[in-house]
């Protein structure tokens, strides 16, 4: 009995900071853009990672990750 009463208490806790973090991350717009702009930037190196994501604008691109440009350009994506 103890133990499910503590169990109660520390599930509405966790719920509790379930809801406050939800509530920050949907008020913090620039912050979620920054995330959606580095996310689709990233996609871009893995296309078919994205196609099965379910993210269908890359479909038509293979990627050539062993060109020089390819190389260059995803260690300036990495160091953002």
């Amino acid at each position: 009995m103890k133990h499910s009463l503590q169990i109660k208490k520390i599930t509405f806790v966790l719920l509790i900071i379930a809801q406050a973090l939800n509530v920050n991350a949907q008020n913090n717009k620039p912050f979620n853009k920054l995330l959606a702009a580095y996310y689709d930037e990233g996609i871009t190196f893995n296309p078919i990672g994205a196609t099965q994501r379910g993210d269908n604008r890359f479909n038509d691109i293979l990627p050539n990750n062993i060109a020089t440009p390819y190389l260059k350009k995803r260690h300036n994506y990495n160091l953002k």
